[in-house]
């Protein structure tokens, strides 16, 4: 969890570099949706060669790996972005008797505010779904992509012994 929160802190870094500078000209909301993407691109990479070094996924496993984690963190971005709209329709007006957010000064801050706090709810959830799915089997277990069927016309399948017997889907009692 602690590598998981430092990649997590270095790609809300990318991702407010990323959004400050589309809020003025795609609006909160849009620029929270792409500033998510461009972050989620970097995380992957730094999670796949750190946090999960264990796990970590090479050549094709690579590239379905991020297919994966984008799936699973495509639900948390899209309640970051969710957040943020609904934060900038109900907060703004309490905040600056406004309908809209100003472009600087306290404006800027608080689409911040709206975006660093709607990141951390989703990296929660980002957390745990990418724990057992995109990186929940050891490296050398087959995805789903790579199970064959048996072709039981040469006969009965041979039987593993239970100690190398495959263990998927893992569970995780620590986290």
């Amino acid at each position: 969890m602690m590598c998981f929160s430092c990649v997590g802190l270095a790609g809300m870094a990318v991702n407010l570099l990323t959004y400050n500078p589309l809020i003025a000209a795609a609006g909160v909301t849009l620029a929270s949706a792409i500033a998510n993407v461009v972050s989620n691109a970097g995380n992957y990479v730094l999670n796949n060669f750190w946090t999960f070094h264990d796990k970590r996924r090479t050549g094709l496993r690579f590239v379905s790996g991020y297919g994966s984690y984008f799936l699973c963190s495509a639900l948390a971005m899209i309640g970051t972005v969710v957040l943020v709209a609904l934060a900038n329709h109900y907060i703004t007006p309490i905040l600056f008797h406004t309908a809209r957010l100003p472009k600087s000064g306290w404006g800027r801050l608080a689409a911040n505010a709206y975006q660093a706090g709607a990141v951390l709810v989703g990296a929660l959830l980002s957390f745990k779904l990418n724990l057992t799915v995109t990186w929940g089997r050891d490296a050398g277990e087959p995805e789903l992509t790579e199970l064959k069927l048996q072709d039981h016309s040469k006969g009965p399948a041979p039987v593993r012994p239970a100690s190398t017997a495959t263990r998927w889907p893992r569970v995780y009692p620590e986290a």
